[in-house]
């Protein structure tokens, strides 16, 4: 059976589209945009995927976009809210790999940042309500839409929350394995620089600086480390070093990463080329 395909008209440069709907009976359609219907007033039968939904006042249900479905009632207001399909597209546009994950550090690591997800919680309080609370009874009523609140934010909510943030945690440290590994391939596939024996410097702070030569073939010649940056503030040592390592190899060039400590390691390297009494770049 072949189903009414419904063409959704947006208002002018606006994704969503809002309007009030007294039912009557409304065939079996589709649409590409995303459906949330709020039941206002009454009773509607909502048959969606097959599925026959009996909702009355406060209820809401989401029709997922190309979903048939009919609506039935004899006397019902309802709020309808149209989203075009493309406006979910960009979502998760928003929440990047990185963005998650410096917001995970600013959280953890830096304590200045404040991670949080909202959900409508009066929302979720209503309906997990409507679930427990079979009959109204003014005696155990009370009671248990306290237990239920309390559930919600003590356990429920927090769990979920959890998951969430493990999901994306998760997905975030896969997407930076990847960049890292497109990365390394990149500078592993790079030839050596032709005729000049280089001495890589990775710059660092507390964990040194991490020194080594190689030759025009990209064959390793020798690999230390120096502690010319804070805390250790081992300038004078770490230049003995480097000289050691420029007259014993015949070093040509010095190439610096550029990074964390990478502007106090170049001060150093600067100091060192004044010192030296052979041209190096």
């Amino acid at each position: 059976m072949e189903h009414r395909h419904e063409v959704v008209n947006f208002p002018d440069n606006s994704p969503v589209k809002i309007f009030i709907h007294k039912l009557g009976d409304v065939n079996m359609h589709w649409h590409r945009s995303i459906e949330l219907l709020y039941i206002v007033k009454g009773e509607v039968k909502v048959t969606a995927g097959g599925n026959l939904h009996t909702l009355s006042d406060d209820d809401v249900i989401l029709i997922n976009s190309q979903v048939p479905h009919s609506l039935y009632a004899e006397d019902a207001t309802m709020i309808a809210v149209q989203i075009k399909l493309d406006l979910l597209s960009v979502i998760p546009d928003k929440i990047k790999n990185y963005s998650f994950e410096c917001a995970s550090d600013g959280e953890d690591k830096e304590k200045f940042l404040t991670v949080k997800i909202e959900a409508p919680q009066e929302d979720i309080l209503r309906y997990l309500e409507k679930q427990v609370i079979t009959k109204n009874n003014p005696n155990t009523t009370p009671f248990l839409q306290t237990a239920i609140a309390d559930s919600y934010q003590r356990l429920i909510a927090p769990a979920i929350e959890r998951e969430i943030r493990s999901s994306l945690t998760e997905h975030a440290e896969d997407g930076a394995i990847r960049v890292f590994g497109k990365n390394l391939e990149q500078l592993l596939m790079q030839p050596p620089i032709v005729d000049q024996v280089v001495l890589g410097w990775d710059p660092a702070f507390r964990t040194g600086c991490k020194i080594s030569v190689v030759d025009p073939t990209g064959k390793v010649l020798d690999t230390t480390v120096i502690y010319p940056t804070a805390p250790q503030n081992k300038v004078e040592e770490s230049k003995s070093t480097l000289k050691k390592l420029i007259d014993k190899y015949n070093v040509t060039l010095i190439s610096l990463g550029n990074g964390t400590a990478s502007r106090e390691s170049e001060i150093v390297i600067v100091d060192l080329l004044k010192e030296l009494n052979r041209p190096i770049q």
